[in-house]
């Protein structure tokens, strides 16, 4: 195993119906239930890893983050979902590892309520768990500085290991104040250019409230998506209830 933790992909078998009901649901916004919002996140997470790899179990994903994430926002906005795109030397600080990642807002039906639900999205986030930069001697120091730091998946708490590695598997995590965290302090820690026994204190939701408001970085357009056979659109053609005649 060339991963620090269990981060095998979910390989999700899905009724296509079922997925154009629930995207039409979406695109007319009415309130989803709990099991169809895993279904349509399983769904778009499965089928974007499988668009960018071609061999998912063993893919590491590295620097495949711009073109999930501009995937799976792309298809969200299709079906008028909020989407937050995140970036983390925009969202964290300009001197921790890159990466893109996805807010969405999934409005859900539970307990008898009707709430605009956020998820995070990651699905190429075990690209920073890899044995080769996640070990005690990859860090590179030099007159007291970190000039190269290890992956994010070296810095992970114990107590966060399985909410985390949820994540790595589905590609998704109900987002709240302990996932954005967990999730951005294990970036936070990749911060170089900084002394030996320096700890940046950050509280617990500055990185909530900074993720959903999002970075104004530019993802992949539609156009340059479906160029390079990397869109994915609705299942079927949605139709809106204002269209549909009534009699």
């Amino acid at each position: 195993m060339k991963f620090i933790l269990y981060s095998n992909p979910k390989i999700v078998n899905y009724d296509i119906n079922n997925i154009g009901n629930i995207e039409n649901k979406l695109k007319n916004n009415e309130a989803i239930n709990e099991t169809e919002t895993n279904d349509i996140l399983d769904y778009i997470c499965y089928e974007t890893r499988c668009k960018i790899s071609n061999d998912i179990e063993n893919d590491t994903f590295e620097n495949k983050d711009l073109e999930a994430t501009s995937i799976i926002n792309n298809y969200f906005k299709e079906l008028n979902v909020i989407t937050h795109n995140c970036n983390t030397k925009l969202n964290i600080n300009n001197d921790v590892t890159k990466n893109n990642f996805l807010i969405v807002e999934i409005y859900t039906e539970i307990y008898n309520q009707k709430l605009k639900i956020p998820y995070l999205i990651d699905v190429t986030y075990r690209q920073f768990f890899t044995k080769e930069k996640c070990n005690d001697n990859y860090s590179i120091i030099k007159h007291n500085v970190y000039i190269k730091k290890q992956d994010p998946g070296y810095f992970i708490s114990l107590y966060d290991i399985e909410m985390i590695s949820s994540l790595l598997t589905d590609g998704y995590q109900l987002f709240d104040p302990d996932l954005a965290y967990a999730y951005g302090n294990s970036f936070l820690k990749t911060k170089i250019n900084e002394h030996i026994g320096y700890v940046e204190q950050t509280k617990m939701f500055d990185f909530f409230d900074n993720f959903l408001r999002g970075s104004k970085y530019k993802l992949i357009d539609k156009k340059t998506l479906e160029k390079n056979d990397l869109l994915i659109e609705p299942v079927n053609k949605l139709v809106l209830k204002k269209d549909v005649a009534t009699y």
